[in-house]
């Protein structure tokens, strides 16, 4: 099995192939588990959400209360995986994907104050626009979907002239342009990220390399790319790459070849990205906070009664 199949197997074991299981403002720590994956903030910034696997064989939702140290737990559906959430970036309202098993996922969206849901369809890794009025997520047919935030006119976009699976969209700051992994379907798939241009339905590829991209999304200047990727050793990091310059991104984790980086994503300040770090051996996942003018690395979410 080579590296990129390693690498995208274990990205899927984070989105949903098994290990979490709520309402309630406290949670206690049952298990030496704890696995923290996929972490958004909300426009406040004063709480992330993200799923979790912890006590049962799928993941939960919850929320951290970052100003008071406190965890809530949106969901307790043994049953039910719930994964991918993301918090809009105008309202109190998240999005993500839950289903019976991993081959039936829908997208979902939740008003957080009044628990009133949309269910937008076959789908998983819902991204908002940057103001909150337009949704994204990969859909039926291996493709990209956008809809109007109250799930109103769905629509699948043409990308059929790329052979592939298409996923983790992730819109710009204009909301022109989608960025997306596009797999392809070989023995060992590489995993690259692509550009596409809603006004015309151009596209572009913005990387080529055996390095497995995951979590890309653009920053505010439009040619600054943040996603997690191998790393030499076959270890997950957080990489930025200008991609008009070209040449070799830029590491911005690095903490040895236990500790692996998933899903990177930008805060609203815009100054910081969330990113999960862990260790497989220790089933053990965090959510940490980098600043990236200084590199400044918080850790959010932690082990135990909160």
């Amino acid at each position: 099995m080579g590296s990129n199949m390693r690498w995208f197997v274990k990205v899927m074991c984070i989105v949903g192939l098994g290990l979490a299981g709520g309402a309630g403002d406290a949670w206690t720590q049952t298990t030496d588990r704890h696995m923290d994956f996929h972490g958004s903030m909300s426009p406040s910034g004063d709480r992330i959400v993200y799923f979790s696997y912890r006590e049962s064989l799928v993941p939960d939702l919850f929320i951290r209360y970052l100003n008071r140290n406190r965890e809530q737990r949106l969901t307790e559906t043994p049953h039910l995986w719930e994964t991918g959430p993301e918090w809009s970036p105008n309202s109190n309202r998240i999005a993500f994907a839950r289903g019976e098993s991993m081959s039936y996922l829908r997208a979902i969206i939740r008003d957080l104050d009044t628990g009133e849901e949309i269910d937008l369809g076959p789908g998983v890794d819902p991204a908002w626009s940057r103001d909150g009025s337009r949704i994204a997520w990969r859909g039926p047919n291996a493709t990209l979907w956008v809809a109007n935030a109250d799930g109103s006119d769905a629509r699948g976009l043409e990308l059929d002239h790329l052979a592939g699976i298409k996923s983790e969209p992730a819109w710009s700051f204009d909301g022109d342009f989608l960025t997306f992994i596009m797999e392809d379907e070989g023995e060992d798939p590489a995993r690259d990220v692509y550009l596409y241009q809603l006004s015309t339905g151009a596209s572009w590829q913005l990387t080529d390399t055996p390095a497995g991209e995951t979590g890309a999304f653009l920053l505010p200047d439009a040619d600054t790319l943040i996603y997690a990727a191998l790393d030499g050793t076959g270890t997950p990091q957080v990489y930025r790459y200008t991609v008009s310059a070209g040449g070799a991104p830029e590491l911005l984790t690095d903490a040895g070849a236990e500790q692996y980086h998933y899903f990177p994503s930008l805060t609203p300040n815009q100054r910081t990205i969330l990113f999960e770090a862990g260790d497989w051996n220790e089933n053990s996942f965090f959510i940490y906070r980098l600043d990236l003018e200084t590199g400044a690395v918080r850790q959010l979410t932690r082990r135990g009664r909160r």
